[in-house]
């Protein structure tokens, strides 16, 4: 099933697609292969409950590390502040600066997460969406 999701992946999200099954002739008569499609649906569709519940807590996770980041950088930039009437003005500038490039270091993962993290599962959870729907064709394939 990968390769079909990757498949998906590559095309325009606006393509049509149509799955087409080959079975050897007596198995694509059977009354099982008419249930494939059912099961192909199902499969794409707990994988699509699977993604989305990944795409919620991604979005969570991001906002309580926003949050924490928030927190410590306004930390960092009220320690800087009370650093700088230290009185010397080398050290001062240097743990100051420090701190600064600490706080905002600490940024870095909470915006990566917030802004660009959910993309990846959110286009996974477009292409499940479509596969969850996909047209299934069984086609009768002559023994060799």
């Amino acid at each position: 099933f990968r390769s079909i999701v990757g498949a998906a992946n590559e095309l325009p999200m606006r393509a049509r697609l149509k799955l087409i099954l080959h079975m050897p002739g007596e198995e694509a008569a059977a009354p099982d292969a008419r249930a494939m499609e059912e099961a192909i649906h199902h499969y794409f569709g707990y994988s699509l409950g699977y993604e989305e519940r990944r795409l919620r807590t991604q979005l969570r996770e991001a906002r309580v590390s926003l949050l924490i980041g928030l927190a410590f950088l306004f930390a960092c930039l009220v320690a800087r502040r009370l650093i700088a009437n230290l009185g010397d003005a080398t050290i001062e500038s240097f743990i100051g600066e420090g701190l600064l490039i600490i706080g905002w270091v600490a940024m870095w993962r909470p915006l990566d997460g917030f802004l660009f993290g959910w993309w990846p599962i959110r286009r996974r959870c477009r292409v499940l969406r479509k596969l969850r729907e996909i047209p299934v064709e069984v086609r009768p394939v002559a023994a060799a």
